[in-house]
């Protein structure tokens, strides 16, 4: 049965143009405007450098009869004549007219653009040329002050010292009321006065300049009276120092190891002490030092010192050094699970990768089997490509071929039954 070979193509139905992207010598016909194309150059990555137009009659016009171009026409070093009376349309880059005027008119220009600068200055005018003064201050945005003199304005302002009234002087000035007071009949309201003699305590204050001073002027004396406390005297008219009457205990307290709390210590008068078990870190215990002599006790987390040697395998990893059965299922979790033995036999014939809980193609995406060399040996499942991809050349024993649903399509020595289809673009 013959081969066929088939270029890419685009149907009559579909666009004109070039493919988007050609791979280096590809070819590529569109039925649309009848043009062959060619990828030419390589860019890099499996791309032309570009796509050129070899073959079709859509690609070459015949130099004989009228032409008709649908696409853009370039003249390289060539000099155009037109018929007599052709114009060139505005929206083809011309002014479709065959005089000055009416390529104006076409264009939409004024009759200023045949004016000089001359007569347009002259049409303008100048705002600071006006007949009247008064009418071009006006125009220029100028007020009243624009033409008083110098004297004039300093007239008006005046000097806030110069006014008739003393008191408005004043509080321009910013003086306030004792700028009118006598130096033997002052008065102050409100801030600070330096500089005076202390007061005495027969005037009223506490004959003194510190509050130390004021408190020994003040109390009964010191001497003599120390651990005593001040109170009210009998007859309830002076203070006096007495000695507190002793009465025993005045305060309580409980204290305890940090491994309780303690609540209502110190007790000054009535009251409960009580004593409860402090919270403590979750997985911690009682016990001693994990090293060195005897020491208090306290909570701390386990170490290997606290458990005996037992036949057991510790959560944080170990080795078994003989043989190991499970009799049940074998769940590992880890991230990586590494076997160092030459032969794996397993008994099933179906080995399941990628058993997720929620298997689909994206969770399946790279999976395979990669065997470790100079460089990594693959064969995984690629979802963009929806395929089973290896990295390495696939090597058929004798007499073996590639099927394609049970059909023969590559021997040793045969291509079977194969359309190869450059697709559409």
């Amino acid at each position: 049965m013959a081969n066929t070979i088939r270029i890419k193509r685009r149907s009559a139905g579909g666009s004109s143009g070039a493919p988007s992207q050609l791979a280096p010598s590809e070819l590529a016909f569109n039925e649309a405007d009848n043009t062959l194309y060619y990828g030419f150059g390589d860019a890099g990555g499996g791309v032309s450098s570009s796509i050129v137009a070899i073959a079709g009659p859509g690609a070459f016009a015949s130099l004989s009869g009228n032409l008709t171009f649908s696409g853009t026409v370039s003249f390289t070093n060539t000099s155009v004549t037109f018929a007599s009376g052709f114009t060139l349309p505005v929206n083809r880059g011309g002014t479709g007219a065959s005089s000055a005027g009416d390529a104006r008119t076409n264009l939409g220009l004024g009759t200023m653009s045949t004016e000089t600068a001359s007569d347009y200055l002259s049409k303008a005018g100048n705002l600071s040329g006006l007949a009247s003064a008064s009418t071009a201050r006006t125009n220029l945005g100028l007020g009243t002050m624009s033409t008083e003199t110098a004297s004039d304005y300093l007239a008006k302002a005046d000097n806030l010292s110069g006014l008739a009234s003393a008191s408005t002087a004043r509080t321009n000035l910013g003086l306030g009321s004792i700028s009118t007071q006598d130096a033997n009949n002052v008065t102050i309201t409100g801030g600070a006065i330096s500089g005076i003699t202390d007061l005495a305590v027969a005037d009223g204050g506490t004959g003194a300049s510190t509050a130390s001073g004021a408190l020994v002027n003040l109390l009964p004396s010191y001497t003599s009276n120390g651990s005593k406390v001040l109170a009210v005297n009998t007859g309830a008219t002076d203070v006096e120092w007495i000695t507190l009457p002793a009465t025993g205990v005045t305060s309580v307290a409980l204290s305890a190891p940090n491994i309780f709390s303690v609540s209502g210590s110190p007790v000054t008068s009535t009251g409960t002490l009580s004593l409860s078990l402090a919270n403590q870190t979750a997985n911690y215990v009682w016990a001693g030092p994990t090293s060195g002599g005897s020491a208090t006790p306290a909570f701390r987390a386990l170490v290997a010192g606290d458990i005996p040697a037992l036949s057991y395998l510790s959560t944080s990893g170990g080795t078994v050094s003989g043989n190991v059965t499970v009799t049940g299922d074998l769940t590992v979790q880890g991230t990586t699970t590494q076997i160092d033995a030459t032969v794996v036999t397993v008994a099933d014939k179906n080995v399941v990768l990628g058993n997720v809980a929620t298997p689909t193609d994206t969770t399946a995406d790279g999976g395979g089997i990669t065997l470790k060399g100079a460089t990594d040996k693959t064969i995984n499942w690629v979802d963009s490509t929806d395929s089973w991809t290896s990295s390495e050349h696939i090597d058929l024993a004798s007499g073996k071929v590639f099927k394609i649903n049970g059909t023969t399509v590559l021997s040793a020595t045969a291509l079977d039954g194969v359309v190869v289809d450059g697709g559409t673009f």
